[in-house]
């Protein structure tokens, strides 16, 4: 038998999917906005989930790769007992979404391998109860429930859609994100730091807003307040996770994507203008330590990145996000994320000088982190049922605070 192996010898390696990078992207990806978005699978925020694991799962056994190698190992007769998955939101309707669904079936079907996948999820616009899949979508599905123990899904929603389907050994953990810090007294410490926040006003805390998502019809008046509040806020910061400001970022494109345009005309700035603040205060993190670092000097995280917010979670720092579509109110309510819809976003920021804005700000991010840490347990415990189920993973060695 031919096995893949990394320092320590004779030991059976597990193929680690889909990307190759779990906590940072390599510095030679750095070198164009293309091989950055291509390093991190299109979304910076993927590197979140992956480099959770670390805390979920003894990883020293496992050879992290992307479709590619793994079809290239094993056509070289590398032999693997089993294949893990860190997944996002892959259960949609578009027909890229079939194509995907397409290719990881029959990478699954070529291995002939016991499968564990953690975190997937299906996305939707808000109110839209089902999703009408294709059949490649479907048949991974197919694959997916004869190839896994438990399929760990990220919410009720893509859950519901599983079993509608007739595939019932779905287990709903929420994202593995939801681990990358694991003291017990997170909740204490973000409402502590919440409480911290009522007396001032949010023109003198540090804030970091999450890259806007697009698809909602709130989403470029959320963006105009979101500019609004960067221009005003001194120490504020705009962290990208997508391609859409990425050529920007890498100095690639001078121009900004017609939202960016609309919706600073609605903040009452010109484009110019506009390009001068995002030079200064626009970031994208290839290294999620990094990331987090920065994210933990703030007082507040706002925005409608789920990722986005769960670095300022696991920061310890009090976060809102808003939740713009299915998947992102799915993930919120599962996990205790504190999440207020784009309509109540717009209504509370429209005065946001005011000095009752950050105080209501921090209430609602108290009254919603009650009960965070008790549903963490119950996830933690959901995790540990797909992941130690016969397939000879190990979880971590014990951490020690320091």
């Amino acid at each position: 038998m031919i096995m893949a192996t990394t320092a320590r010898n004779d030991t059976v390696m597990h193929a680690y999917l889909d990307l190759r990078a779990i906590s940072e992207i390599p510095g030679d990806a750095l070198s164009s906005s293309t091989s950055l978005m291509s390093a991190c699978g299109g979304n910076t925020g993927n590197l979140l989930f992956r480099h959770a694991l670390k805390s979920l799962l003894d990883l020293s056994g496992f050879e992290a790769m992307n479709y590619a190698d793994l079809s290239g190992a094993l056509a070289e007769g590398k032999v693997y007992e089993s294949i893990l998955i860190s997944a996002a939101n892959w259960i949609g309707a578009s027909e890229l979404r079939e194509l995907q669904c397409k290719t990881r079936a029959d990478l699954i079907l070529k291995a002939g391998l016991p499968v564990v996948i953690l975190g997937l999820g299906a996305q939707a616009p808000l109110h839209e109860s089902d999703l009408k899949l294709g059949p490649e979508t479907l048949r991974f599905m197919s694959v997916l429930s004869s190839h896994c123990k438990f399929i760990s899904v990220r919410d009720e929603f893509t859950a519901r859609l599983f079993e509608r389907h007739g595939f019932h050994n779905v287990i709903t953990t929420g994202c593995p994100s939801n681990f990358i810090n694991s003291r017990d007294l997170l909740e204490e410490v973000i409402a502590q730091r919440a409480e911290q926040l009522k007396p001032l006003r949010l023109v003198d805390v540090a804030v970091s807003h999450c890259e806007i998502a697009t698809g909602h019809p709130m989403s470029q008046t959320v963006l105009a307040k979101t500019l609004r509040e960067l221009r005003e806020i001194g120490d504020s910061q705009y962290i990208g996770q997508s391609s859409a400001l990425v050529q920007f970022f890498c100095n690639e494109e001078e121009s900004l994507p017609k939202i960016y345009s609309a919706a600073a005309a609605e903040a009452g700035f010109s484009e110019g203008e506009l390009g001068a603040m995002l030079r200064k205060k626009l970031r994208y993190f290839s290294s999620v330590p990094e990331w987090l670092g920065s994210v933990g000097q703030r007082q507040l995280v706002a925005g409608m990145r789920i990722h986005g917010a769960m670095a300022g979670i696991q920061a310890g720092v009090p976060s809102l996000l808003i939740g713009h579509d299915s998947r992102t109110q799915g993930l919120a309510q599962v996990m205790g994320i504190p999440m207020i819809s784009p309509e109540e976003y717009v209504a509370l920021r429209g005065g946001f000088l005011k000095r009752d804005v950050l105080p209501r700000l921090a209430e609602l991010i108290q009254r919603q982190i009650t009960g965070y840490a008790a549903k963490r347990s119950l996830l933690r415990k959901a995790f540990d049922t797909v992941l130690f189920s016969g397939n000879g993973y190990r979880p971590p060695a014990p951490q020690t605070d320091s």
